[in-house]
């Protein structure tokens, strides 16, 4: 089969990034012969080191200019494939001007982790949370640059600009022939956002495969002994929630002095909590290679993913095959791959006090050893990216 898979990843690199690439590799091994169609724009990482980890497709890569008149050609050639995977999400424009372009000719489906979250947050994230004019504007700076974004900030232009996007939105991804969501709670919010019907949804959740660790000697699946530093791995951006997690830290030091959390990833709000949380025992280490994070990982005591709302969450899954216990918001994705008590617990993300609490909890070494061996096996059993291609699979034999 002849698979054409598009992401746009706006210019960040994440969870999203990774998730894409290994679902190319794990297609291409699989004797299916994939096209990636990579974004243009910066990355914070060398993307020609990063693919060259894949030699089975990365000649077939290509870097593509994600603007509505430069696509004539990018449609074109993508209706020489079978079949259109779409990974994450597209710009409302650009969607529009793939799906109608390959209509009746490529069949077009949506491996889906949420609803554009700069047009639809507030319809996604809980009451008092949303952060929809940030996002927004954030992701304008990303693809047109600040100019762009400051015009976009101003009260006319954005509810403008929203509403018409919103619109464009709605339309092309009812356009897809089907949407796979990640996650129970992102089919929940693709339907309510869409009114896509039921038999056009599908759910099947992201896999991750057993990391290789070749670090300074470093080994896999090192014994969680507990005694590590908490870890953070995300996007520093409003909706990701630090600042209550911050807060929850400072507590905690008044209990547990040694307790020290690691944050990788940045985002517009880096340099605002960096400075305002500075007395904290916290590294921030930016972005890191894959390999390096495989490291800290490996020797981190629990990873603290507390979210207003995610659709999935791939980083307790990938904490969970180091080992390593999670303490996730019950809202979303988390709560539905982390067992509460058992493989992780479960928070209030608005709560710094109950988070507090639950990583209070964490540093008893045994138990923490005990719910890193528990999300080990989880994982190994239910969230693997062998068990997730062959579900992919199965649905793109069945449209094409």
């Amino acid at each position: 089969m002849r698979i054409a898979v598009l992401h746009q990843a706006l210019g960040r690199y994440g969870g999203a990034e990774r998730l894409c690439i290994n679902v190319c590799r794990e297609l291409s091994n699989r004797g299916h012969e994939v096209g990636l169609f990579w974004h243009d724009w910066k990355l914070p990482v060398d993307w020609q080191g990063l693919l060259s980890r894949y030699d089975e497709f990365v000649g077939r890569t290509r870097i593509v200019p994600w603007h509505v008149y430069k696509l004539g050609n990018i449609i074109d050639e993508l209706r020489s494939y079978d079949v259109v995977l779409v990974m994450h999400h597209m710009n409302p424009p650009v969607g529009i001007r793939v799906v109608t372009g390959l209509r009746g000719r490529v069949p077009c489906i949506w491996y889906a982790g949420e609803p554009n979250r700069g047009l639809w947050e507030k319809y996604i994230a809980p009451e008092n949370t949303a952060n929809m004019k940030e996002v927004f504007v954030n992701t304008v700076r990303d693809i047109y640059g600040r100019a762009a974004s400051i015009a976009a900030s101003t009260t006319p232009l954005y509810q403008l600009a929203t509403g018409a996007l919103c619109a464009l939105d709605f339309a092309f991804v009812r356009s897809y022939m089907r949407i796979i969501a990640q996650s129970i709670a992102a089919k929940d919010a693709l339907s309510r956002i869409y009114r896509v019907p039921s038999s056009k949804l599908d759910v099947i959740y992201p896999g991750v495969y057993a990391p290789r660790i070749d670090y300074h000697g470093a080994t896999a699946y090192p014994q969680n002994d507990g005694t590590g530093f908490f870890m953070a791995v995300g996007a520093i951006e409003a909706h990701k929630n630090y600042e209550t997690m911050f807060r929850a830290l400072k507590a905690l030091i008044q209990l547990q002095p040694s307790a020290r959390l690691v944050v990788v990833g940045v985002g517009s709000q880096s340099g605002l909590l960096r400075s305002q949380y500075h007395a904290l025992p916290i590294v921030f280490k930016g972005y890191v290679s894959t390999d390096y994070l495989s490291l800290l990982y490996s020797v981190s005591r629990c990873l603290v993913h507390t979210a207003y709302w995610e659709p999935f969450g791939l980083t307790p899954i990938e904490a969970a095959y180091f080992g390593k216990p999670s303490i996730v918001s019950r809202l979303g994705g988390p709560a539905e791959t982390v067992r509460n008590g058992v493989t992780g617990i479960h928070v209030d993300p608005s709560n710094s006090e109950e988070i507090c609490g639950a990583m209070n909890l964490m540093m008893n070494s045994d138990i923490c050893a005990k719910m890193g061996k528990n999300a080990l096996e989880n994982v190994r059993q239910n969230f693997t990216m062998e068990k997730m291609i062959g579900s992919l699979e199965k649905v793109l034999e069945e449209i094409c």
